[in-house]
């Protein structure tokens, strides 16, 4: 299963994946059992996501913002922390992105650990 980096899980006002999580749930008057329906999870693993003892696979962050009713930003803690003005290359990364995340589990795998390395020689 691919897991979002921790790094990226805790950019805002250094508040968790699982807090913002857990907030965005009470606020939306939903249950773990009935969020994990909702995004055809476990309980258990919305618990473990909450209490930041497991990363969610990437996958499950859209369908967890879309449940939600949040943007991926939200649930991720990156607004204000993009550009305010969209580029041909911003939309270019997200173009990529989409493409990715359609991809079979082990091919994103093999791409994120691409992306890894790169951005640990930079």
């Amino acid at each position: 299963m691919i897991e979002m980096p921790r790094e990226v899980l805790k950019v805002a006002r250094n508040e968790t994946f699982g807090q913002r999580l857990r907030q965005l749930r009470r606020s939306r008057g939903l249950t773990q059992v009935k969020l994990a329906e909702q995004v055809s999870s476990s309980q258990r693993a919305i618990c473990s996501y909450e209490q930041d003892r497991t990363d969610p696979p990437l996958y499950l962050i859209p369908r967890l913002a879309d449940a939600l009713d949040a943007s991926v930003e939200d649930l991720l803690g990156l607004n204000g922390k993009r550009p305010k003005k969209t580029t041909s290359r911003d939309a270019f990364l997200r173009k990529k992105i989409d493409e990715i995340s359609r991809l079979p589990e082990r091919k994103q795998k093999t791409i994120l650990q691409v992306i890894n390395l790169a951005m640990q020689s930079t």
